[in-house]
């Protein structure tokens, strides 16, 4: 965004320019708010201890996913009226208490602190809304009830709010996200004399006109009385390609071929007629996870460079980083951080004797202890062994080493000095690999400065989700998929329980327009593919094709070659348009 700012009106500086999580982190640390931001790793131990272990892990996340989606409707564990599990009601209450006693915030306290703060503090809610002119929020159809509170008190007559939305692409329901907020805009913010007004934006800047047409009719059966009818302003020779392939090998193999022909175009084949491609054209769009292994090794198989592009923070996509995170994390308050040293501690080879009730218990008879305390003396007071003295020494060590460069070094080298340092210490799957060192030097080299880099990770924010070198293609989630624009797309896995990924009714709505929001992610081609048969949970599967994309099947032209394609498991469906 500041990116485009930039090239728009030219000097941005002055201007803020942020998430809603964002924006509130600095309103609190200018309020001089000393809580700490915590990541879903130390949420996950935390809930794992206060439960006592008796949750899986599966359950532990689903609590934890259930108490962010509380807090984004802004509800607190005493205002649970509707809530029949006793169990979750208690470790809500417990977890809050907890947050509030080691001053952690998590990421929707973000929120709920800013809200609060305002709501108590009319003089600086004031102060804002002057400072604060004109406030612009963009894909206000995803904004949640907390994001919503927060804006109401931002607002007034004396400032002016601009909003950009799509009810049509409204993808976050599962962080609490409704488009209701989009619809009653003029409701919400029309003042005496200054009435809110709508303007239809209905010019496609992005997408040729055949893809328009299949988007729009993928969600023409949902209620939209705000339905925009989009024209686009291309013409000339676009397609949208459709395979139907035997298995998920075929698919990716046929995917690889197709991309090795964009970016290397042969004389003697029809695609040299077109415009020549870079892998930064192009990307490949994945409803499950389950969908990488085969595109993934394709893809090396054929020596085509690629980008997974997705979130760092959460331990669980890069299971690699749990360790180097958790490093990090204790490094931020002075004298160390005691949610970071357990994780330590559970995940550094051989210091798991030292448990949570252990540590708690030492702590509560030491009421002045620091964690750097608890681990200087781990030895003695936990009675270690002497190889796990030497193991909590080294840990020591590399704390020690890392701390001393935080002052000094930019976040990139930072990363190198002590990635390096790991390698020396520990056998390489405690350390993070090629590909995660690479989105690791990526996010740094955007954030110079160590602490601004590990907020970043915090936030699960890409400091600039631009940052794309020419040599790779983007692989990313749907969801992920959102705000980008491709020459290129892939679609694999057009098929029921991957698109949409389940029959719940209530989330019907929302699969259709995650699916319209990947189409409609394509400046040019779109390719969209499914298989006859999968490799899933251990077994050979039977797969079924979307039921969206059976309804505009008869918007597809099929070529006469259709059958000669079928015959050897791929067939292409293609649409044409000509100036």
């Amino acid at each position: 965004m500041a990116e485009r700012l930039d090239e728009l009106v030219g000097l941005y500086r002055g201007v803020t320019i942020g998430t809603f999580h964002r924006f509130c982190l600095n309103l609190l640390q200018d309020e001089e708010y000393a809580y700490r931001l915590i990541g879903e790793a130390e949420r996950m131990i935390l809930m794992r201890e206060l439960s006592q272990h008796q949750l899986s892990s599966t359950q532990q996340r689903q609590y934890l996913d259930k108490i962010s989606k509380y807090k984004q409707k802004s509800l607190l564990p005493d205002q649970l009226e509707d809530e029949d599990d006793e169990q979750f009601v208690k470790l809500y209450q417990a977890y809050e208490r907890t947050l509030h006693q080691e001053e952690l915030y998590d990421l929707e306290d973000l929120l709920l602190q800013s809200i609060q703060l305002l709501e108590q503090d009319p003089s600086l809610c004031h102060q804002l809304q002057l400072r604060f002119r004109s406030i612009h929020v963009d894909d206000y159809q995803d904004i949640n009830e907390a994001q919503y509170r927060l804006l109401r008190l931002l607002v007034s007559p004396e400032n002016d709010l601009c909003v950009a939305g799509d009810a049509d692409q409204s993808i976050f329901g599962f962080r609490g996200g409704a488009p209701t907020y989009l619809r009653h805009f003029e409701q919400d913010f029309s003042f005496a004399g200054r009435p809110a007004r709508r303007f239809t934006l209905w010019r496609n800047y992005r997408s040729p006109e055949c893809v328009i047409d299949i988007s729009q009719q993928v969600i023409a059966s949902q209620s939209n009385q705000h339905r925009i009818i989009q024209t686009s302003i291309f013409s000339g020779l676009s397609n949208i390609t459709y395979l139907h392939t035997e298995d998920e090998h075929t698919e990716a193999r046929y995917i690889a071929e197709q991309i090795q022909q964009l970016i290397s175009p042969s004389t003697e084949d029809e695609v040299s007629t077109e415009t020549s491609y870079t892998l930064a054209d192009i990307a490949i769009l994945y409803s499950s996870n389950q969908q990488l292994p085969p595109i993934q090794k394709e893809l090396k198989r054929q020596g085509i460079p690629y980008r997974i592009a997705q979130p760092i923070s959460i331990p669980e996509k890069l299971p690699e980083l749990r360790l180097f995170l958790a490093l990090l994390r204790y490094l931020s308050p002075p004298h160390g951080d005691w949610l970071a040293l357990y994780e330590l501690f559970s995940t550094w080879p051989h210091l798991s004797a030292m448990t949570f009730p252990q540590i708690q218990a030492l702590r509560s008879q030491h009421p002045h202890l620091t964690p750097d305390d608890c681990l200087a003396h781990a030895p003695e007071w936990f009675a270690l062994g002497p190889k796990l003295s030497q193991e909590a020494k080294k840990l020591r060590e590399l704390i020690r080493s890392m701390r001393a460069s935080i002052q000094t070094a930019s976040a990139k080298e930072f990363l190198e000095q002590h990635l390096s340092q790991m390698e020396d210490m520990l056998d390489e799957r405690w350390v993070p690999g090629k590909e995660t060192r690479i989105l690791l030097y990526e996010r740094a080299a955007a954030t110079p400065f160590f602490s601004d880099f590990l907020q970043h990770l915090l936030l699960e924010e890409d400091p600039d989700p631009y940052i794309q070198p020419a040599a790779r293609l983007s692989l990313r989630s749907l969801t992920a998929a959102k705000g980008t624009e491709y020459p290129v797309v892939f679609l694999p896995g057009c098929e029921e329980s991957f698109i949409p990924p389940s029959d719940s009714p209530e989330e019907e709505a929302e699969h259709r327009r995650l699916f319209y929001v990947g189409m409609t992610r394509t400046k040019s081609k779109l390719y969209l593919s499914h298989v006859k048969h999968r490799q899933l949970d251990g077994e050979r599967q039977s797969r079924s094709p979307s039921r969206y994309i059976q309804e505009v099947y008869d918007l597809l032209d099929t070529p006469d070659e259709a059958e000669e394609n079928r015959q050897q498991d791929i067939f292409s469906i293609i649409r044409t348009e000509e100036p």
